[in-house]
């Protein structure tokens, strides 16, 4: 046999190896394409549930909604044993105990690691925690906006 017969022999077994290889390599393309997308939908995913939990946060637990006009409602910058350091959108920080009384008639009533709960007669507010001041901007109705904790990449 000549050499281009067996060269030509050769490459028609070869070609359709190399046709695969190809295909594998698309498919590795696409496969990492997907992991990108489900990646970016999960994260979408996440904010979007935080988001609702923000609005949540808003509530407090007697099922009424803290308005901006219903005093300086503070976020929950560290807790440190049974100390909050509390955080107002003014920016000034308080360090708050069980029992402390707080600006808009408000007082201490729970201090836990990832709780901290005040409350002025019925009403009971369950503090949001960041390190971001809140801020008294309303949504229409009259909601203030709520703090939540920055828990992406940290």
């Amino acid at each position: 046999m000549k050499l281009s017969m067996k060269l030509t022999v050769a490459m028609m077994f070869i070609a359709p190896l190399m046709s695969n290889a190809a295909t594998v390599g698309e498919l590795s393309r696409i496969q990492s394409e997907t992991l990108i997308i489900k990646a970016k939908a999960s994260r979408e995913s996440a904010q979007a549930e935080m988001n609702s939990k923000r609005r949540e946060s808003n509530l407090n637990l007697t099922g009424g909604i803290v308005s901006s006009n219903e005093g300086n409602i503070p976020v929950v910058k560290n807790v440190i044993g049974q100390v909050a350091s509390l955080l107002y959108a003014d920016g000034s920080t308080r360090d708050a105990l069980l029992g402390d009384s707080l600006p808009g008639g408000f007082k201490v009533t729970k201090v836990n690691i990832d709780k901290v709960e005040i409350t002025a007669g019925k009403k009971v507010v369950l503090l949001g925690f960041s390190s971001i001041p809140p801020t008294n901007s309303t949504l229409s109705g009259g909601i203030s906006q709520p703090m939540m904790p920055n828990l992406i990449g940290r």
